[in-house]
């Protein structure tokens, strides 16, 4: 009975990890110097957001965004700033 609900207990716990796995994630564009926003991510209506991100929301960059935004002018001396929606 003690193995039956110990390998019940392993099959949950990555059954819920796998689930957790990707993230939803809102960016803002920031400039790279002095840190000021240059976009806010509420003000674009969804625009720069990340769906369904393997990993931490911080570690974004501009290789993982695919939106409207990734223009070269936009991406010269900015970066993406995210957190998790």
């Amino acid at each position: 009975m003690k193995k039956v609900l110990f390998v019940l207990g392993i099959a949950a716990a990555f059954s819920f990890a796998a689930c957790d796995s990707a993230k939803d994630c809102a960016c803002d564009i920031v400039n790279e110097g002095d840190g000021t926003v240059v976009m806010r991510a509420s003000e674009v209506e969804g625009n720069l957001d990340v769906l369904e991100f393997d990993g931490d929301c911080a570690d974004i960059t501009w290789s993982d965004y695919s939106g409207i935004y990734k223009t070269e002018v936009i991406m010269e001396g900015n970066k993406l700033k995210c957190v998790e929606k």
